[in-house]
């Protein structure tokens, strides 16, 4: 259940992707605290279908996130991801420890 959610469109993406970012929002997770913590989801969706990276719909750690994705700010010592849809990557913080708590900045 994602309730509660912080909900914003991010600034534009660059790189050779193709689709564009649409939106980039957070969720509780299992919580309903504002404190970012484990559990805690960000939800990143794209306009059109993606290719999934080449990763297909399996459960990806850290290292394979951050093949894919480049963050401006720390999300903590572990997280997982996955592709929810074509359209839908979730990732779920697992271990927040020296976590910035992410913000979206405006460009």
């Amino acid at each position: 259940q994602i309730s509660d959610a912080c909900f914003t469109t991010s600034p534009p993406c660059e790189g050779d992707f193709g689709p564009t970012l649409m939106t980039f929002s957070t969720a509780a997770g299992g919580d309903s605290d504002p404190v970012y913590s484990a559990g805690d989801q960000i939800d990143i969706a794209f306009t059109q279908d993606t290719d999934r990276a080449g990763y297909g719909d399996g459960v990806l750690g850290r290292q394979a996130i951050s093949q894919v994705f480049t963050f401006s700010q720390d999300l903590g010592r572990d997280y997982t991801g996955q592709w929810i849809t074509r359209r839908l990557f979730r990732i779920t913080a697992v271990d927040v420890a020296g976590a910035s708590p992410p913000s979206i900045d405006s460009p």
